[in-house]
């Protein structure tokens, strides 16, 4: 394995004390189909001592309320899943220009998303690619070896002249399996690309899992590290029976939102 890239339990505090900033780049609150809001998620994180990005599905309230409470560091961010069901990280260093991009183009795209509560927008995905690219931003494809039908790195297979258009990879996925993740490294590797990661938790619990650790403490400087891999990636995915268990557990809340609606 890359000595950028461990697959195992982060260690804050040891990290921490080395000097180094913790960022989980993949969260999920109430606003789309997390369990939690952000106070209690930046309760956690300040505890903790690390930073996150809140990355609702196709939406931002919950990115804009954590970075305006300036509490900790919180990367402005959004993961919008296009008409074919691929996810994408968008990370912003201006929340400003999050709100931009979420106005003009995914509010008015927002499908709906029916019984099981699957998000999505009716833009394409080489839509959503080519409207983030116009913002100073981070992009990076989700889980892109995730089970179909979000298995993203299909369509950069089929229409290589894609890659380019992104700037990083996300490699270890908190809720995809070790293979998984391992599957999504090699790809990375063999790209040349950074590689970054986040729990992509649905409850407190679990942010932090996966870690990003950087020297730097500012919005701007984490997402400059980064795309200059200047880094370290840390975490391990789940279990096969875990990653049943996460799924089953994440279309049952949708269900009974969908019914309290």
């Amino acid at each position: 394995m890359s000595n950028r890239v461990l697959f195992e339990k982060p260690r804050l505090k040891t990290l921490n004390g080395l000097g180094y900033k913790c960022f989980d780049l993949h969260y999920h609150t109430r606003y789309s189909d997390g369990k939690n809001g952000v106070k209690i998620a930046i309760k956690k994180a300040n505890r903790l001592r690390f930073g996150f990005a809140v990355t609702d599905h196709d939406e931002i309230r919950g990115a804009v309320e954590a970075h305006r409470r300036k509490e900790c560091t919180i990367i402005p961010g959004i993961e919008v899943t296009s008409r074919e069901l691929y996810d994408l990280l968008v990370y912003f260093y201006d929340v400003n220009d999050l709100i931009e991009f979420y106005v003009k183009h995914i509010r008015k795209e927002k499908q709906n998303p029916g019984l099981l509560r699957i998000k999505r927008t009716k833009l394409s995905f080489v839509s959503v690619l080519e409207a983030a690219e116009d913002y100073n931003c981070l992009i990076a494809p989700a889980h892109p070896f995730a089970m179909r039908p979000k298995t993203s790195y299909e369509i950069f297979e089929e229409h290589p002249s894609l890659l380019k258009k992104f700037d990083a990879i996300e490699t270890i996925n908190g809720t995809m399996t070790q293979n998984q993740n391992i599957k999504c490294f090699n790809w990375a590797q063999k790209l040349d690309k950074p590689m970054i990661g986040g729990s992509d938790a649905h409850a407190v619990a679990q942010l932090g899992s996966i870690i990003n650790a950087v020297k730097e403490d500012s919005v701007e400087g984490v997402l400059n590290a980064i795309k200059k891999e200047k880094h370290i990636l840390i975490g391990k995915g789940l279990n096969v029976a875990s990653l049943y268990y996460h799924n089953l557990e994440v279309i049952r809340k949708n269900i009974f939102n969908e019914i309290k609606r």
